[in-house]
């Protein structure tokens, strides 16, 4: 259950990472690669080939959605389907050497962007940079997996109609 504390913490730093997610985007504009393509070729170089039931329930979107960003990616030759060697009917999908390639260029891009806007930081802030990357990473991971992605947004939901109720839904 989300607490009075955790809303007011969220309401502090929501602004912040509003704006650095707008400005890192912004920065980060070289790759027309999406975010969720993006997720879906880490995903693949992570984890290896998978079928696309699979991508699907992982990343947390429908079959239609999954099997549209696959289509794309593989219009782009980023992704190959590859049959299964037990079951002949099944098709899994794999990063291509291409991919993999663009998927570093993207990553080692955007880190720069990421190193350069952690540079306007003086140097003695760097350890707590790096315990907040830490509690960042954690709470990323917290998220990645479906049934706690299906528990976030249900207390989401949960969370918002109290509010309403309440008459304290903030949209901003």
């Amino acid at each position: 259950m989300t607490s009075q504390a955790h809303r007011e913490l969220a309401a502090r730093i929501r602004p912040a990472l509003t704006k650095l997610y707008v400005l890192y985007f912004r920065l980060a504009e070289t790759s027309d690669l999406t975010g969720p393509q993006l997720t879906i070729l880490s995903r693949l170089d992570n984890e290896g080939p998978a079928r696309i039931s699979q991508i699907a329930k992982a990343e947390g979107i429908r079959m239609p959605t999954a099997s549209n960003a696959l289509h794309q990616l593989e219009d782009r030759g980023m992704i190959e389907r590859i049959r299964e060697e037990t079951d002949r009917r099944g098709v899994k999908v794999q990063l291509t050497p291409f991919g993999k390639s663009e998927l570093e260029r993207v990553g080692n891009e955007r880190t720069a962007y990421l190193a350069n806007m952690l540079a306007a930081l003086p140097e003695e802030k760097l350890g707590d940079i790096t315990k907040l990357a830490n509690l960042i990473n954690e709470l990323s991971e917290a998220y990645d997996t479906e049934e706690a992605l299906k528990a976030f947004e249900k207390a989401s939901r949960r969370s918002n109609v109290q509010a309403i109720l309440d008459g304290t839904l903030d949209n901003n």
